[in-house]
């Protein structure tokens, strides 16, 4: 990213002087910005949606598909939920779909006889188990069911007294939040709670990190991992070649089976992602200028490249099957909503609270 908007800079303007900050989640993020700040590069959250930005104009959003045009603030790179599959255990366990949560279920079953862990993720990191959850619920709930949950947990961190809330007013919210059917994330608690009750999931799941969670997939010790995509790119593609993401799994194409199975049809979908956005802090012409070149094909095709992740352009090369899969899924279904880990939460001391309570719900 430096290297793209100071050339862009030299060639077409004078040099700038581009700052890479480290902002801290408990503190104003307005107010740790250099006064001068014309463009800032930052994730979607619920932190940055209280930012005073500007719209990216017209010509600049028309870089990307429809379901995407719809977003603000303008993302320039996409992250992917995925679910993967160990492919010889595919084979070994004679399974021939796995287009639906039963198929899932059906599948880790028969996987306990052949690896250790059947269902893995980096559940020590609250954000993965959260970004789980929001996947989770919108499959099997729909996308209302997420906002209406971000909401009230926003609602619930946010109380005008400003005290803080101790450990059972969390588990009371979550309680509330999945109690009955009607709640927005029932459906998807029961089936992660569902799980663990058949130890599909283990207690030592939730304390894995990530680098743990690479050297069960690359070992072949589990039979899915649920993990970003920037999670997947941080292993060698050599240790990554038996793991399939569940639309190429059983030989799908990669287009008939989304990321997270659902009953509901795919343009009914809105699939989950965390979002690298631009924010433009003032209105000028170079601004503009400079985000026009970032979603054109050259500097699409460089930052997918460099970072793995998911190009928002809508015509850019992609470089691997991960990205070329991820781009034309969130361009099929409907505009993409943002994970609880980033929607519902100002605070990590927030989202490492609500994420403890989580597990101890789950395992209970």
């Amino acid at each position: 990213m430096h290297d793209l908007v100071t050339s862009f800079y030299a060639k077409n303007y004078k040099a700038i002087k581009v700052e890479f900050l480290a902002l801290q989640s408990d503190q104003n993020l307005k107010e740790q910005l250099p006064k001068k700040t014309n463009l800032l590069f930052a994730p979607s959250s619920l932190q940055t949606s209280r930012l005073s930005a500007q719209k990216a104009p017209s010509s600049v959003v028309g870089h990307l598909p429809s379901s995407l045009q719809r977003l603000q603030p303008t993302p320039i790179l996409l992250d992917s939920n995925l679910i993967e599959v160990n492919a010889p255990l595919v084979q070994k366990t004679q399974t021939s779909s796995l287009d639906s949560w039963s198929d899932i279920e059906d599948f880790a079953l028969k996987a306990k006889a052949y690896v250790t862990q059947p269902v893995i993720f980096a559940g020590k990191r609250p954000e993965t188990l959260l970004d789980i959850l929001t996947a989770m619920t919108e499959s099997l709930s729909g996308p209302s069911a997420c906002l209406e949950a971000s909401d009230k947990i926003k609602e619930f961190f946010q109380p005008e007294n400003g005290k803080s809330p101790i450990p059972q007013e969390i588990a009371s919210l979550i309680t509330s939040l999945s109690q009955s059917p009607q709640d927005p994330l029932y459906a998807s608690i029961y089936m992660l709670r569902r799980f663990y009750q058949l130890k599909l999931i283990k207690a030592e799941v939730f304390n894995m990190t990530e680098k743990d969670l690479l050297v069960f997939m690359q070992t072949g010790s589990a039979a899915l991992a649920f993990l970003p995509l920037s999670s997947h790119r941080k292993a060698s593609p050599k240790d990554m070649e038996t793991w399939q993401s569940l639309p190429r799994a059983c030989g799908n194409d990669g287009t008939s089976v989304p990321y997270y199975p659902s009953a509901r049809k795919d343009s009914n979908r809105n699939l989950t992602a965390s979002f690298l956005s631009v924010f433009p802090m003032s209105s000028k012409k170079d601004i503009d200028d400079l985000l026009d070149f970032l979603l054109e094909d050259f500097a699409q095709e460089n930052l997918c490249r460099s970072t793995g992740l998911v190009p928002a352009s809508k015509s850019c090369n992609s470089p691997d099957v991960q990205s070329s899969d991820a781009r034309w899924w969130f361009a099929v279904t409907g505009t993409p909503i943002l994970s609880l880990s980033q929607s519902a939460f100002m605070t990590d001391s927030d989202r490492e609270m609500f994420a403890h309570e989580l597990i101890k719900f789950i395992k209970n």
